[in-house]
């Protein structure tokens, strides 16, 4: 691309100036039973990054193109706040096995040329179709980039999701739907069996809700009927199985940690239950984890 002038030479310093490897952790979702791993790699700052952010800057725009992707728990609590359910209408949620080590990436790229192809995105750049997909097969076809898999789960979604896949009534977080149906807990299993037997890597395990609530998230929803109309109620969640106690004030870790439990906590509380006294009964909680390991009374009072 240098020689073709496509790109300068600060442009080449900056694609291979980083050497590092990335590495890799598990995340644990506390809101799925048995307590499954996402595995999560960091790719800041390592070998590939560079190239993967300037691709990246190139067809970022393609995710206009995506229906009902979640980017964290305060963009889902503000699209799921107003959301009104029929009657006969039941929460549940797919989550996608093992999702980053099942995506095919020659489809993926596929998908990605096909998006850029059908916009303009390409019009003012120096680059072509050929350029890009070089791109895209040196950030994606090694471990060294994590994929987020929007494009081609939302192409995904499309094409084999349709009882499912209904606007403003399906919501995806990275390998976590959670999705708005009538269909109930037999015809679910049902549906994501034939599911599975699709042919690829893509691959569901299901979860219903029990007693008009479902875990997404870090939220706890529940059907709520108010003035004769079915909406969801939103509550900070926090596993059953999970510690009452929070990191010992006490313990060598360094206190901007321990002032960030205190800070942080409080403020993921009030920005996810959305009820009033249910605020309260989970800043009390709160308090009772905070005093049984050992934080100072000054600092518990200050929420």
């Amino acid at each position: 691309m240098l020689e073709q002038n496509k790109i300068t030479d600060h442009n080449k310093y900056d694609l291979t100036s980083i050497d590092d490897l990335p590495k890799i952790r598990g995340q644990l979702k506390l809101h799925k039973i048995d307590t499954p791993m996402r595995i999560v790699t960091c790719s800041r700052d390592t070998i590939t990054s560079p190239i993967s952010q300037f691709i990246f800057r190139i067809i970022k725009e393609l995710r206009t193109t995506l229906s009902g992707v979640v980017c964290n728990t305060s963009n889902f609590i503000k699209i799921i706040a107003n959301i009104k359910l029929n009657q006969d209408e039941h929460l549940a949620s797919l989550d996608i096995q093992d999702l980053y080590t099942n995506i095919p990436v020659n489809k993926a790229i596929d998908i990605i040329l096909k998006r850029i192809g059908e916009s303009n995105k390409l019009d003012n750049l120096p680059f072509t179709k050929i350029d890009i997909k070089e791109l895209l097969i040196l950030a994606l076809k090694n471990n060294y980039f994590q994929f987020n898999a929007d494009i081609y789960m939302d192409e995904y979604q499309k094409q084999h999701l349709h009882k499912v896949n209904i606007p403003n009534k399906i919501w995806r977080y990275v390998d976590d739907i959670l999705i708005i149906t009538k269909m109930n807990k037999t015809q679910l299993d049902k549906y994501v069996n034939d599911l599975n037997k699709i042919r690829g890597t893509i691959k569901f395990t299901s979860e219903f809700e029990q007693n008009d609530q479902i875990n997404y998230l870090d939220t706890m929803l529940t059907k709520t009927i108010i003035n004769n109309e079915t909406i969801l109620k939103i509550r900070c969640f926090r596993k059953d199985t999970a510690a009452d106690r929070l990191l010992n004030y006490e313990s060598s870790h360094g206190k901007s940690i321990k002032n960030n439990i205190v800070k942080n906590m409080p403020t993921r509380i009030l920005e996810t239950t959305q009820d009033n006294i249910d605020q309260q009964e989970d800043l009390n909680k709160l308090r009772n984890m905070l005093l049984k390991s050992n934080y100072p009374l000054k600092e518990i009072e200050k929420l």
